[in-house]
């Protein structure tokens, strides 16, 4: 009979919507013991309510603290519930076996529509999740969408958090210096920005140089110094120049700055590396 001592009639009404582990938890109890008895359940056994102070008396003040407009979330921490989820099935059957009044709140449901307003006045997905409590930028941008086409309403795909790292790799490759853009994209020094760039240029197989700032000055020197010397000049003078001694990598930044800014480089200008 000690699979019988919880009031297994209520507790059924959970096996649709809780784990056995939540199950378990609410019960204090193990979750083989849950697993049991969910299986009688499913076999078609009927469960006989259980008389007893605490099976009887947690529903009745649970329904008490949601007619006094106590939230779930809030009922379920004083009662010990799971979570919310659980708190509101067992307000709702307790209501439904007691002839008492239940309307099921628009509050989540008028979640999306006060997010969707939030969205449409500019707010990140990030700050919706928080402002709203959904789990996270990810949630809140998923139930938006979702409303917005249930509704017929207007909804532009915007570019996640990755939209930063994204937009700081363009101004590193363009030359922008790391203090640069640390200012332009509110990192908080140029150090996390350089960190930040160097992560997200390995994770998408990019190129990576810390030195690139300075790079592609000097390639951007090399080539305009190239395309306009009378006589013509080579790559080791230039490079002599500037103090660099291998003229292949003093071509190779003129040549790599000429294909970043779709500039024209001619292949035969390869061979002018010397005297």
């Amino acid at each position: 009979m000690s699979r019988f001592k919880y009031d297994w009639s209520r507790v059924a009404l959970l096996f649709d919507e809780c784990s056995n582990k939540e199950i378990a938890e609410l019960m204090a109890c193990a979750p083989s013991t849950v697993a049991n008895a969910r299986r009688l359940y499913v076999s078609g056994y009927q469960f006989k309510p259980i008389k007893t102070s605490h099976s009887a008396e947690r529903p009745k003040v649970a329904y008490e603290l949601y007619a006094a407009g106590t939230s779930f979330k809030e009922i379920a921490e004083q009662l010990d519930y799971v979570n919310g989820h659980c708190a509101r099935t067992m307000v709702r059957e307790y209501a439904r076996e007691n002839g008492l009044p239940y309307q099921a709140r628009r509050k989540q449901s008028e979640r999306p529509k006060a997010a969707y307003e939030l969205y449409a006045a500019g707010t990140s997905f990030k700050e919706i999740a928080e402002q709203m409590g959904y789990s996270g930028a990810d949630s809140a941008r998923t139930l938006i969408r979702a409303y917005a086409l249930k509704n017929g309403l207007p909804y532009k795909a915007r570019r996640t958090s990755t939209s930063r790292p994204d937009k700081a790799y363009e101004l590193y490759a363009a030359g922008t210096s790391f203090k640069e853009i640390a200012e332009q994209m509110g990192y908080s020094s140029a150090d996390s920005a350089q960190v930040i760039i160097r992560s997200y240029a390995r994770k998408n197989s990019l190129f990576y140089h810390p030195q690139h700032a300075a790079q592609v000055a000097d390639g951007r020197m090399f080539y305009e110094m190239f395309t306009t010397a009378d006589p013509p000049t080579t790559w080791q003078g230039l490079g002599e120049m500037a103090g660099y001694d291998d003229p292949e990598v003093v071509c190779d930044l003129a040549r790599r700055y000429a294909h970043m800014n779709g500039l024209v480089w001619k292949a035969s200008w390869v061979k002018f590396r010397t005297s």
